[in-house]
């Protein structure tokens, strides 16, 4: 291997080195939220057709996320609806803090922040090109809601360099690239540009939410939680199926 090359080989290994664990402080794998829940209106407030007359499931990934099924009542029993390759279709779920819980759904796209109790949830949702944010409660074996996440505004909007790494089978490479946030009050829209690395593409739209000082991204697939601020955040992202959780950082320019 020349001088050349092996400075490079060296620089890489250095930056994912740095990169590992970084966000893994935020996540949280022993939250306990199994089990299938009813989403309900929360606060006298309708809910948006997203959600309105749908029950999710979740289901506990040996990597420390959550599977998230939607699910249709049919004839009286709950039935995961069928994505695109005829499986149940799947969105991505996250455990922070001390006992939330984040969704990401790729339909609007769509955040959602959960407070989770003793069978039953209380939070918040937002949706993609709407500025609102929805108060919601989910029903499983319980009614005995818990106080919703506290909302707060994003600290700083802007252009932020993004760095991360790649999952399984390319954990040993990372991506670089550029995330727009804005923020409409307390709805954060984002546009995601993958420049560099294995997951390049073209632009995704998504949308967040800051809960409890958590910075929560939905992008396309992807749900990403982010702990720090005043412009520098590290966190974690996945997409649904994946083998583990990888790590990703923002830096305002």
């Amino acid at each position: 291997m020349n001088k050349s090359r092996l400075i490079g080989a060296l620089a890489l290994a250095l930056l994912t080195a740095l990169l590992a664990g970084c966000g893994g402080g935020v996540v949280n794998k022993d939250l306990e939220c199994a089990g299938d829940y009813e989403l309900v209106a929360a606060d006298g407030e309708a809910l948006h057709y997203l959600l309105d007359g749908w029950s999710i499931r979740i289901i506990k990934h040996d990597a420390g996320y959550f599977l998230v099924e939607w699910l249709e009542n049919v004839d009286g029993k709950l039935q995961p609806i069928d994505g695109p390759d005829g499986n149940p279709w799947q969105d991505a779920g996250i455990g922070f803090g001390e006992d939330l819980l984040a969704i990401g759904s790729i339909d609007g796209p769509m955040v959602m922040v959960m407070r989770v109790g003793d069978g039953a949830m209380s939070g918040f949702y937002a949706v993609y090109g709407e500025d609102e944010v929805h108060p919601v409660n989910a029903v499983g074996d319980g009614e005995n809601f818990p106080e919703p996440p506290k909302l707060e505004v994003l600290d700083q909007d802007g252009v932020f360099d993004v760095r991360g790494d790649n999952p399984p089978p390319q954990e040993d490479t990372y991506y670089e690239g550029v995330f727009r946030l804005e923020s409409h009050d307390k709805v954060i829209y984002n546009q995601q540009q993958i420049t560099t690395g294995y997951l390049e593409q073209e632009p995704f739209d998504g949308v967040g939410l800051v809960a409890e000082g958590t910075l929560v991204l939905v992008t396309g697939p992807y749900l990403a939680v982010y702990g720090g601020g005043d412009g520098d955040w590290e966190g974690m992202w996945v997409e649904p199926g994946n083998e583990k959780l990888a790590d990703e950082e923002l830096h305002l320019q």
